[in-house]
């Protein structure tokens, strides 16, 4: 089993996912190049869905943190994402991302990969040439059928399939 690390000190589950200044770079890095056998990336998720955008809490803060890492490491970063106004999927996959870098729960319902006539959008084929990997990431309420049926379909299968395997604490 192999780990990406999330970018965020204490992970999803530590309340402290939304702190910038838990996105500390460099120490990432270092716990990557230190078990590199065992962790083989850098993960960022759930940041600032939905609350207002302020000083701290700018669009692309997890993003290029995460990328910050991923470079420092020489390791691949994997999205998981949620698009808004200011921050576009597009921009994600086009022009944020680097070759190599993962977008996984690529099925999700907040993503627009199947276009109101039932197209494939043509920046997940844009994306892919520039070497972006998708991936499922089957984790909780992060697939829908209805994207991912449309998508196959029209020949759009995943480059991945993770588990998105991770621990819930309990209080």
């Amino acid at each position: 089993m192999l780990a990406f690390l999330n970018i965020v000190a204490n992970g999803m589950n530590g309340g402290l996912e939304q702190a910038v200044d838990q996105m500390d770079v460099k120490l990432c890095a270092e716990t990557i190049k230190k078990y590199p056998d065992i962790i083989v990336g850098v993960k960022t998720a759930h940041f600032w869905t939905e609350e207002p955008w302020d000083a701290e809490h700018v669009p692309w803060a997890a993003v290029d943190r995460a990328i910050e890492c991923g470079n420092l490491a020489n390791v691949p970063v994997m999205f998981d994402f949620w698009p808004r106004p200011e921050r576009t999927y597009a921009d994600l996959i086009l022009k944020k991302m680097r070759p190599g870098d993962i977008h996984t729960h690529v099925f999700a319902q907040q993503f627009p990969i199947i276009l109101p006539d039932g197209k494939l959008n043509p920046i997940m084929a844009e994306a892919r040439a520039r070497g972006v990997i998708f991936d499922v990431g089957h984790g909780a309420g992060s697939f829908w059928f209805r994207n991912a049926v449309p998508a196959a379909k029209q020949g759009f299968v995943p480059d991945s399939m993770s588990t998105d395997l991770h621990t819930r604490f309990s209080p």
